[in-house]
């Protein structure tokens, strides 16, 4: 499954094993993986104004994350760049 946010900044995709990737659309840069579903996602859904974002599974799990960072670009991208320092 693939969606884009409302703004056109990221791209997020969902994998057969159960994981949500984000990434920086114009530079084709994986951001961030989510992990909650067991099995594949199956369905994307951005909220109207980038405020949350509904993933669900062939688990027939739905998950409902915030994604209020998805307003401003540079809080987004900061957001990020310290999770992925924070797991090296």
């Amino acid at each position: 499954s693939l969606t884009f946010t409302n703004c056109g900044w990221f791209l997020i995709s969902g994998d057969i094993n159960g994981y949500i990737l984000i990434w920086k659309a114009s530079e084709g840069r994986l951001l961030k993986i989510l992990e909650k579903h067991g099995a594949k996602v199956k369905v994307l859904k951005m909220g109207s104004n980038d405020n949350i974002l509904i993933s669900g599974s062939a688990d027939k799990t739905t998950w409902v994350w915030p994604m209020e960072f998805f307003n401003n670009l540079s809080k987004a991208e900061d957001y990020f760049e310290k999770k992925e320092t924070q797991l090296a």
